[in-house]
């Protein structure tokens, strides 16, 4: 492994030289195969070493995502060089940026010693040089003191980038470095190999985190305590939140808005991020798990709806998601529960909302597109949606961030109009919501990618996680129905957060402002 990496050290720190700047050099290597759920746990309690130069503090330190059958296991350690951008140009700049990155600072290496350009044509997807991160949900938004710190766009590319495939291919462990004209090149090679083999020894060694022994039966959401914040001031302020927008949409402002809350849970001591993590690999069956870890914040979730998904042939895949209802213990009432759902005049508007907008904007990115006449069903621990996935071709030059450009916000999360529906949400949802809802995900440097609608999610803070949930409210919305769907929405992560603590039971007490729940061990 040394050697490998000192031969594409060297290269680059030649290349440096004649450049005038630092440049990246990648070597992606083969390391067996790897359990995905011990690696995502394993490697996001890992220590985060030393980034490179072009990391500004405190920054990037991890990120993971799991898609599950659709595609590979993606978990990055520490952030050798970041990328960032800023307002309604920010999709063109973060790519302007990589592609420079890519095409004029990066020598790649592979395992069997063939020095290649940053393109790395012939390597599998998710490997080399991998911008991993996300955008921000609303760059006009001004930011709450939570999310202040990330950019409208920020990414990384990691120092330790592991790829593990869904089949039985093995993993690939690329190791990226920041190298300047007076790098060390043994010493460089040398450290980072030691750091990279202790890694792979931690993953190796560690356990898959077991499935939790619950039942499977939903909670019921609200219980009694959750039902008396109907009459406290956070919820009363959003079903008033949720009145305005049917008044909106009945007056032809808008068709459709989705408008989100936020729920704060408080525990007796620091949270455990690799708890929680064991946790949410056992939960949420059928979602792509997500971790993020910037600075001294976390973002954490299973969300079950995919934007864009990108191959270097040109294939996009991507999903609607609207329209939902609860799940129940018994199969006659759950078939019930989903014959209820599809037959629902304001649940099928709601979601054909969404397929028309999809189908809107990717038309001029194919140049062929499938798309299902009638939706389908998509059942969740607690939740079930109708669900209609999109396939297509994209035409010549269009990447994945294109298509997340084009796509983002969808009436599944925004609301339609788009713009109309923003505007609304700027003067009317009462927090920032960051990362919340927006898209997350990786693009490589051979035209793959993959972004999810980051839903299902909590931001993790100290001892302190702040949950996030939306409802997608038309002209018949009921704000007393709504209020419930949302706790439907909620109890993914909060049973991740009993499951991660192990501890007591969560107690409901009431908040002005927001829902707050208090831990009690």
């Amino acid at each position: 492994m040394a050697r490998a990496i000192h031969l594409a050290v060297e290269a680059a720190r030649k290349q440096a030289r004649a450049l005038g700047h630092p440049v990246l050099a990648s070597a992606v290597l083969p390391v067996g195969r790897l359990d995905p759920s011990a690696a995502f746990v394993g490697a996001l309690s890992w220590p985060v070493h030393a980034p490179g130069p072009s990391r500004s503090a405190p920054g990037w330190q991890r990120f993971a995502l799991a898609a599950g059958d659709e595609g590979p296991t993606i978990i990055g350690v520490g952030a050798e060089w970041t990328l960032t951008a800023a307002g309604d140009a920010r999709f063109e700049e973060i790519q302007a940026r990589f592609r420079r990155l890519v095409e004029v600072s990066t020598i790649l290496r592979d395992g069997n010693g063939d020095l290649r350009d940053g393109h790395g044509d012939g390597h599998p997807a998710a490997t080399g040089i991998v911008a991993l991160g996300g955008f921000r949900y609303d760059p006009h938004r001004s930011p709450d003191a939570a999310w202040q710190q990330i950019a409208d766009a920020d990414f990384m590319i990691p120092r330790f980038l592991l790829t593990i495939p869904a089949g039985p291919e093995p993993a690939l462990l690329t190791i990226n470095l920041a190298v300047s004209a007076s790098a060390d090149a043994g010493l460089t090679a040398s450290q980072a190999a030691s750091q990279a083999r202790a890694l792979i020894e931690a993953i190796s060694q560690g356990l898959a985190p077991q499935p939790p022994e619950v039942s499977q039966a939903p909670p019921p959401a609200p219980d009694d305590g959750a039902r008396r914040w109907l009459r406290d001031d956070g919820a009363d302020r959003w079903l008033h939140e949720v009145r305005l927008a049917v008044e909106a949409i009945r007056e032809g402002r808008l068709s459709k808005v989705v408008l989100a809350r936020a729920l704060d849970v408080e525990a007796p001591g620091p949270l455990d991020p690799g708890r929680l993590f064991e946790a949410l690999w056992g939960q949420c069956p059928g979602c792509a798990r997500f971790a993020l870890s910037y600075g001294g914040m976390w973002f954490i979730g299973a969300s079950p709806e995919r934007l864009a998904a990108v191959d270097a042939g040109g294939q996009v895949r991507s999903m609607a998601l609207a329209g939902s209802t609860g799940r129940a213990t018994r199969c006659h009432e759950d078939e019930a529960l989903a014959r209820a759902l599809f037959d629902s005049p304001k649940e099928r508007h709601e979601h054909r909302l969404v397929v028309d907008a999809l189908r809107e904007a990717l038309a001029p990115l194919t140049e062929s597109l499938q798309v299902p006449g009638t939706p389908r069903l998509l059942r969740l621990a607690s939740v079930q949606h109708l669900h209609t996935p999109l396939a297509g071709r994209l035409r010549a030059g269009i990447s994945v961030v294109d298509v997340v450009k084009a796509l983002h916000p969808t009436p599944a999360v925004g609301g339609h109009p788009k713009a109309a529906a923003l505007e609304w949400l700027r003067g009317h949802e009462e927090f920032d919501r960051g990362w919340y809802s927006a898209p997350i995900g990786w693009w490589d440097a051979q035209g793959n990618g993959d972004f999810w609608v980051a839903i299902r999610s909590a931001r993790l803070e100290e001892a302190r996680a702040t949950l996030f949930a939306g409802c997608g409210i038309v002209a018949d919305s009921r704000p007393e129905s709504e209020w419930e769907e949302s706790w439907l929405k909620l109890q993914p992560m909060l049973r991740v957060l009993e499951e991660g603590w192990r501890r007591g039971r969560i107690e409901r007490t009431r908040e002005p402002g927001r829902g707050h729940l208090p831990l009690r061990a």
